[in-house]
């Protein structure tokens, strides 16, 4: 337990805070919680998709706005940087960790994290409270 808090738990965290307020800690239920998380954050590797998503349309309207100005090289560049974007695409479709078979194509939190699993290793560190049984009914506060 010498490591800190995972993506996850911080998560969760946060999203207890957030439902407490200002005010003194108060009981919640897990779906409430997983109601006030929204999605979880994004990994390394969805941050890079992300910013090379930014910068590659960036780019190509750079090249259109030239193209409208009248600079006939910038045609080809439009195309090559799409080349490029493909082929990158390809690369990372492939090189890609294999997932489940699923439709799904996002993760909301409450298919990404096991609510059980993260409450009881918050409340095995002292951060929450839980009272825990089968069926509705289960709770959870934020201790500090």
């Amino acid at each position: 337990m010498s490591r800190g808090l995972g993506i996850r738990q911080r998560a969760f965290m946060s999203a207890l805070e957030r439902l407490d307020g200002d005010g003194a800690p108060r009981w919640h239920t897990p779906a409430a919680v997983l109601a006030a998380m929204g999605p979880l954050p994004l990994g390394p590797a969805e941050r890079a998709e992300r910013h090379f998503d930014r910068a590659d349309r960036a780019q190509i309207a750079h090249l259109r706005e030239l193209v409208a100005a009248g600079h006939p090289f910038a045609a080809g560049g439009i195309a090559v940087r799409e080349a490029q974007i493909a082929e990158r695409e390809r690369r990372w479709r492939w090189a890609a960790p294999r997932a489940p078979n699923t439709a799904r194509v996002s993760r909301r939190a409450g298919e990404a994290a096991n609510p059980s699993r993260v409450l009881t290793l918050l409340a095995n560190r002292g951060l929450v409270e839980r009272e825990a049984h089968r069926g509705p009914g289960s709770r959870v506060r934020r201790l500090r």
